[in-house]
């Protein structure tokens, strides 16, 4: 900007040479210097200047002398003002500089706590990855834990029950005094001594539900002298008790399980049925272990010792298999492939059981109505013990009611074609038979060292009656309310049906040895018990498939 009083350029405020104000350049005629320039210097610098107020008021007439300002002191109040101005920008750096420590300081502080912060804040996350990794695990080990042990506390309970409820009648007595004393033959004082002190209890009920071996020891020692011990085992599944047992562990499993349902996966749901199966095994073999009875009888110098034990690695094994699969229907909801189509299965196979349950049921309902209105000297066979004459012995003890299942089975598999066995004369024995025999619904009876004339009594009794239709008809009907889609899986499907009625028939037999005899069975053969059911279902297949096809062709030429 140009100064107004002595027209030389400069900056800021006022002109470094006059004092006076600069102002902006504005259009105005050009001014005539005087020829001596004196007088018209000393008039434009006339300003008065007020240095208190550092205030520039307007420029005075020329003729006003009294009160034109020296160059000199112009430049004083310029100086002082830079003076000022540089003693205020020193004063507010001073104090930048006294408050510079503090800001540093805080900053500092606001840094290392952001730097704290986000430090913890990596470990937390760090700490909830590692949760996230090792919550399955741990939800996994301790709610199978807990569910084994819930498992194996109620069929331990369910054992007691039983075993009170067996007391409460005399038919489980008597069978074991008729085992020990009549197929084992121990003395019948020893025998009825042994049956009331020993009192296996809930522990033969655990071994009957799981279907163990029940090994046992005789021996009668002298002094120093001790006889050869008679060894004998006995092995029996109660179907009832077993299905008691069966439903306990899915309640218990679903209940546990369900608590932690939403962390595991289909793999750590697969781990978590088989640990809990393994601590239900561990806890069933440990109690049958610790349950074990024995029992000494000392007259007059022998001593008389009876035991039973179980074999450890079969409890367990039993244990576990009962455990495993009872979790895994009691878990439910797998995920499988869905070429598998297992929805599909598991509707017909729960339509095909469903159907034979309310046929068991109905046929039991009905056998025992026939044995109500039937005279009790047509019920006892001169050949055999039959469930018709245990019932009437027994109607009023409920511990009978625990065999009828194992019965309704063995004659569900009869009447589809299966050989009945009774082999070995302790079987015969066990049934208050004369002989080892073997039935079946086509062939007839057939025996060893028997005539004929005997074996026709023996077929008029026992080979034929009402309910072995019935049976037949169920497992036809049954088999019709399959329903697949594809011609492989409705095969699969029976043949998983068929395998499994197989597997019950065995799994209901009961067997018998001792070292003074040989091995007794009374039941089935797995082998032919799968060929006659399987040739029974060809034929109904079959004869399905040729009705429907002729049905259909009817249908087409009308």
């Amino acid at each position: 900007m140009r100064c107004g009083a002595c027209g030389n350029e400069g900056k800021g405020k006022f002109c470094r040479h006059c004092g006076a104000p600069l102002q902006q350049e504005l259009e105005q005629e050009p001014r005539i210097q005087p020829s001596d320039g004196s007088s018209a210097l000393e008039e434009d610098l006339a300003v008065p200047i007020h240095n208190d107020a550092l205030q520039v008021e307007q420029p005075v007439e020329a003729g006003q002398a009294e009160h034109e300002v020296p160059l000199e002191q112009v430049e004083q109040v310029d100086s002082e003002q830079e003076d000022s101005l540089v003693e205020a920008e020193q004063v507010e750096v001073e104090h930048i500089e006294d408050d510079a420590p503090a800001v540093v300081i805080a900053q500092a502080d606001q840094a290392e706590q952001e730097k704290t912060q986000a430090e913890a804040d990596q470990v937390e996350e760090q700490s909830q990855a590692s949760d996230q990794q090792t919550s399955p695990q741990k939800a996994m080990i301790l709610s199978s834990a807990i569910a084994g042990i819930m498992a194996a506390i109620v069929v331990i309970g369910l054992a007691f029950g039983l075993d009170w409820a067996a007391k409460q009648g005399e038919f489980q007595e008597d069978v074991q005094y008729h085992l020990l004393s009549h197929v084992i033959e121990i003395p019948p004082e020893q025998a009825a001594y042994f049956i009331h002190s020993v009192k296996p209890g809930a522990w033969l009920q655990l071994m009957l539900m799981h279907g163990a071996e029940i090994k046992g020891q005789y021996g009668i020692s002298t002094g120093n002298d001790m006889n050869e011990p008679l060894m004998f085992s006995f092995q029996m599944t109660l179907l009832l008790s077993a299905a008691c047992a069966f439903v306990l562990i899915a309640l218990a499993s679903r209940f546990i399980y369900s608590i932690v349902a939403k962390r595991l996966n289909q793999l750590w749901k697969l781990c978590w049925v088989i640990l809990c199966s393994l601590c239900y095994a561990l806890i069933m073999g440990m109690t049958l272990w610790l349950l074990s009875p024995k029992v000494e009888l000392l007259y007059g110098n022998s001593i008389y010792n009876f035991e039973l034990n179980a074999e450890l690695w079969k409890v367990f094994v039993l244990a576990l298999l009962l455990s495993f699969v009872a979790s895994i229907v009691g878990v439910g909801r797998w995920s499988v492939p869905q070429k598998l189509d297992l929805s599909q299965w598991l509707k017909s196979l729960a339509a095909f059981a469903r159907t034979m349950l309310i046929f068991f049921i109905v046929i039991i309902a009905l056998m025992t109505l026939s044995w109500s209105t039937t005279k009790p000297s047509q019920l006892h066979s001169t050949h055999m013990t039959t469930m018709g004459a245990v019932w009437d012995a027994y109607k009023d003890d409920a511990s009978m009611y625990g065999i009828i299942p194992n019965v309704l089975m063995q004659q569900f598999i009869y009447s589809l074609g299966a050989t009945w066995h009774v082999d070995g004369y302790a079987a015969a024995n066990l049934l208050s038979m004369d002989r080892p025999m073997q039935l079946n619904l086509v062939t007839g009876a057939s025996a060893d060292d028997a005539d004929r004339a005997s074996l026709k009594t023996i077929e008029q009794d026992l080979r034929l009656h009402w309910f072995h239709a019935a049976f037949l008809l169920a497992f036809l009907y049954a088999l019709s309310r399959i329903q697949m889609n594809k011609l492989w899986s409705y095969g699969c499907t029976v043949l998983i049906i068929i395998i499994g009625v197989a597997a019950l028939s065995a799994y209901a037999n009961v067997s018998l040895t001792a070292s003074n005899m040989d091995e007794a069975l009374i039941g089935f053969r797995f082998t032919q018990s799968l060929l006659s059911v399987g040739i029974i279902t060809a034929i109904y297949l079959i004869a399905s498939y040729i009705i429907q096809r002729w049905l259909a062709r009817r249908g087409d030429k009308s």
